[in-house]
């Protein structure tokens, strides 16, 4: 991989991601341009079913689009207490 390509996917990148009922970094290097926006891609083509096609999405499009889902990411991966589902 060239060293122009490991600059751009190996970046620390600012978004935050929501696991486990609260906005979190990934642990080290793992929060990096890829693993952060593939991520929050999943997430926005999964609940916008009608977006069209994902490929031409931008960052800043996977943002708005996750932002508006961080609520209910919240709320949908709190952990429970044992016993109630």
């Amino acid at each position: 991989m060239s060293t122009d390509l490991v600059a751009f996917f190996g970046v620390i990148t600012e978004p935050l991601l929501v696991r486990d009922g609260q906005e979190v970094t990934l642990q080290g290097e793992k929060h990096n341009r890829v693993n952060v926006y593939s991520e929050m891609l999943l997430h926005v083509v999964r609940d916008y079913a009608g977006i069209g096609d994902w490929r031409s999405l931008e960052e800043h499009e996977i943002e708005f689009f996750y932002d508006a889902l961080r609520y209910e990411l919240k709320k949908a991966t709190k952990p429970r207490p044992p016993g109630k589902r």
